[in-house]
């Protein structure tokens, strides 16, 4: 091992120094390939949209997809207006002007439904009616408002629809398209009709596209801007949706982002500055993490990937990973330059010294998060393997930038205390640990063991949780809108329910829709923990206002008929009325239908037990009579969860096995690398057995902690073994080896987990709560494996080289740890 891991040194010296004499082409070659990465940053978008989360062949996106090709959009919003004087004719003219101007100045609709155009399905002698419900109103007819509130609050299609049942709140219901239309090239008129003009080449066919969170985000804020203009003490306006939740979810997302990557290069130059004390130790490392950040941003933009719930964290992530390796190195370069050597010999010395280091902390980490590529959600494997693109980025640009940018720069040269005998209170805190564990080995490790056993009881009580709607504090208006529409009108977010008979006017049979029927009675009544069912629609809404339509409007024949004719006979009449309400909830052939629940926005890991119990009662109620599938935006959202379940089950043996190698192949022992990997293993099961304790929810953030704190905490046991090794090799001593392991780099390693702590800190001031708990929760397994690494980690080599039994090594350590510095001092004049 020892002459392998020499022969490494050598290269990253002489890379080194080849890069320094070449700075000026080095130089020119480093900027062309950073712009070029660069080139594409500003075309980078957001997208937290659920099925965004999810791989192209999903089947449960292949469904939603086909679903709304078939019957449009299911993703609405809901503008709720509340007003004790809602059935006056003030209320209505104000109603009526934002009903148009949201059907003129919004962007993407594709339809607005509210109490001006609400459906309205009655008989006049033998004519079956459908018409808008103020139709004709204000300029062809006038309107008796007491009667119209009558009529509106004894209509079941309205309730909990478009009106409260108290009257007091009513709901303006805007459907997005489903497509963004890209218009084909404009066909020339007078083609044909010139002589000896070749025929114009036919036109470009229409390319459809589904709406981008872009486009959904012009549609939220015309929609927010026309709110704004209408709201008044007695037109009080709250205003949700699958569309407004996304579009505030990614406004926040990208403040928390800007936010969090500015103050983790905050935090970066205080340390920078603590550790180094000069210009050159806070900027050059600022400069690699900047542009390692920066490039790994690139590359999604490069690859048409916008960020998504999981990469928000990425920019703050790479500013806190990609500074250790420039401090390990700049630590080991002030040094040698304070000691007498030039630039160059010192940077070389230093890349040299922690070039195979550095590569393999580099590469722990990579391995950590590259876990993440066999996720079943395409967003945890695209965290995977641009955040790993980052991270050997900053590896690459620490190796290759800084030799270049150490030889333009000006470096302040200090003395070393370590000649003069002095030590730093650091220098002794560390040594004292190292003592300390050193002498009592088994009593650290029982300690250890004790604390595992204990994090590992309360690990069996975390909970999981996907409650988007619940990330935005309480004091946010999105927040209290989405809760007061849930309370006004039962919800803002609807569960489809596909039904497919298979057959040809299926949908016809009675028994189908006594089916659907019982269904839809059953959505409403069924109990089910934190699940609220509002209103529910299907077809038979639209059949029994027309069977009660055809039989005199009377009360009691607002039933499903019972014959076959009928039925069809009734839809016939309704789809030749002129509404074109049927194509929206069935298809051409009537085998296929939709039933809609509308339910509150909820904890998706509650709505996907919901939707399991829910497939089970369908295949009860509807046997072999049709196939049921459940859909829609809040299906996918619980499919979202279950997919990172258990794609982190995989990812968590996969990192630990992978870097379990890395550590064997790093210490050249099966028995060393394993037991290396005790000490980060620990602190992490000690972070979940805490959540678990203070009942914090593993989200679609917190569920990655494990894989990424695995990758980062073992950066600091890297360091340790391969320092350690190296001296024991040298002295035969490990207790001497360790006093120089903390000597040598104890210091970087403090730096280093408190610089990446504290950059994961400062996500408390995040708006959003999953990405404070994110960052608190990454923090927390950082600091607690440096303790184990000062602590655990020696106490494990004293055992393991078997020194715990040869006191006489002990008393030799200070003795052989003068003799090895008299060495060094000597080889260096």
């Amino acid at each position: 091992m020892s002459g392998r891991n020499e022969r490494i040194e050598m290269f990253f010296e002489n890379m080194a120094r080849t890069l320094y004499t070449h700075r000026f082409k080095t130089l020119v070659i480093l900027v062309l390939c950073i712009g070029a990465m660069l080139w594409r940053l500003p075309h980078l978008t957001v997208d937290t949209n659920a099925d965004a989360l999810l791989k192209n062949d999903d089947p449960d996106k292949i469904v939603y997809n086909e679903f709304r090709e078939q019957f449009g959009q299911d993703r609405m919003v809901v503008i709720a207006i509340t007003s004790d004087h809602v059935f006056s004719e003030d209320f209505f003219l104000k109603l009526k002007s934002l009903h148009d101007d949201l059907e003129k100045k919004v962007p993407y609709v594709d339809e607005v439904t509210s109490l001006i155009n609400a459906r309205h399905t009655f008989g006049d002698a033998d004519r079956l009616v459908v018409e808008d419900l103020m139709d004709g109103w204000p300029e062809e007819r006038t309107v008796d408002f007491p009667a119209l509130k009558d009529l509106v609050l004894n209509n079941p299609t309205y309730l909990d629809q478009i009106i409260s049942p108290d009257g007091r709140t009513t709901a303006v219901v805007i459907k997005p398209e489903v497509y963004h239309v890209e218009a084909a090239p404009t066909a020339d008129v007078m083609a044909g009709f010139e002589e000896n003009v070749p025929a114009a080449e036919p036109a470009a066919p229409v390319k459809q596209k589904y709406l981008s969170q872009e486009q959904n985000e012009e549609l939220v804020n015309a929609i927010t801007a026309i709110v704004k203009s209408y709201e008044a003490p007695d037109f009080s306006m709250a205003y949700t949706g699958t569309p407004v939740v996304l579009s505030k979810f990614n406004q926040y997302t990208m403040k928390d982002m800007r936010l969090c990557f500015a103050l983790n290069l905050l935090v970066n130059l205080v340390f920078l500055a603590l550790l180094f004390r000069r210009v050159s130790g806070v900027i050059l490392p600022q400069i690699v993490v900047f542009t390692a950040a920066f490039s790994a941003l690139g590359l999604m933009a490069w690859f048409n990937v916008p960020v998504k719930m999981t990469t928000t964290v990425l920019p703050a992530f790479l500013v806190c990973v990609g500074v250790a390796d420039s401090v390990h190195i700049l630590a080991i370069f002030y040094k040698q330059m304070a000691r007498g050597l030039a630039k160059k010999d010192a940077i070389s010395y230093a890349i040299g010294h922690s070039g195979l280091a550095v590569v393999l902390t580099s590469l722990t980490t990579a391995a950590g998060l590259i876990s993440f590529a066999t996720a079943d959600l395409v967003a945890l494997g695209e965290l995977g393997y641009f955040a790993a693109a980052g991270v050997m980025l900053a590896l690459l640009y620490t190796l290759i930038m800084l030799p270049v940018m150490v030889a333009f720069s000006p470096v302040k040269i200090r003395p070393v205390k370590e000649e003069s005998g002095e030590r730093t209170l650091m220098d002794r805190i560390l040594l004292m640990t190292g003592d300390v564990a050193s002498r009592h080995p088994f009593s650290i490790i029982i300690v250890s063991l004790i604390l595992f056993a204990v994090s590992y009881y309360y690990v069996f009580n975390l909970r999981y949780s996907d409650f988007v709607a619940g990330y935005f504090p309480t004091s946010m208006r999105v927040r209290q809108d989405i809760d007061l529409i849930n309370d006004r009108l039962n919800g803002a977010l609807n569960l489809e329910v596909l039904i497919d008979t298979g057959r040809e006017n299926g949908v016809y049979e009675p028994d189908i829709l006594n089916r659907i029927e019982r269904l839809a009675r059953d959505l409403e009544t069924m109990h089910f923990p934190h699940i609220t069912v509002g209103k529910v629609t299907s077809i038979n809404d639209i059949l029994k206002e027309t069977h009660q339509a055809l039989n005199e409007n009377r009360k009691d024949y607002y039933v499903v008929p019972q014959d076959y004719d009928v039925i069809a006979q009734e839809l016939f009449l309704f789809e030749n009325s002129g509404a074109d309400d049927l194509e929206k909830i069935v298809d051409t052939q009537f085998s296929k239908t939709r039933v809609t629940a509308k339910i509150h926005w909820v904890d998706s890991v509650y709505l996907n037990h919901y939707i399991g119990h829910l497939n089970r009662h369908l295949k009860i109620l509807f046997g072999d009579r049709a196939k049921m599938e459940i859909t829609g935006m809040s299906a996918l959202m619980a499919r979202s969860i279950t997919a990172a379940l258990g794609s982190m089950a995989r990812s968590y043996a996969l990192a630990f096995i992978v870097i379990g190698l890395m550590m064997i192949f790093l210490t050249g022992e099966l028995k060393t690398g394993l037991f290396s990997m005790i000490p980060n293993f620990i602190p992490i099961v000690m972070t979940l057995g805490l959540m678990g304790a203070l009942n914090v929810p593993l989200d679609m953030t917190s569920l990655m902690i494990a894989s990424i704190a695995m990758g980062l905490v073992v950066d600091d046991t890297v360091h340790f073994i391969y320092n350690f090794r190296k001296y024991y090799l040298k002295t035969g001593n490990a207790f001497a080896a360790i006093n120089l392991t903390l000597s040598g780099v104890g210091r970087a390693m403090v730096i280093t987990s408190v610089v990446l702590a504290c950059g994961f800190l400062m996500t408390i001031f995040a708006n959003l709560s999953h990405t404070f708990r994110f960052g608190i929760f990454t923090a927390i397994p950082i600091l607690f494996a440096l303790l184990a690494d000062f602590l655990l980690l020696p106490a494990l080599m004293i055992v393991i080289t078997g020194s715990h039994n040869k006191p006489e090594v002990l008393h030799a350590r200070d003795e052989v740890v003068e003799r090895f510095y008299r060495d060094a001092r000597t080889a260096e004049e």
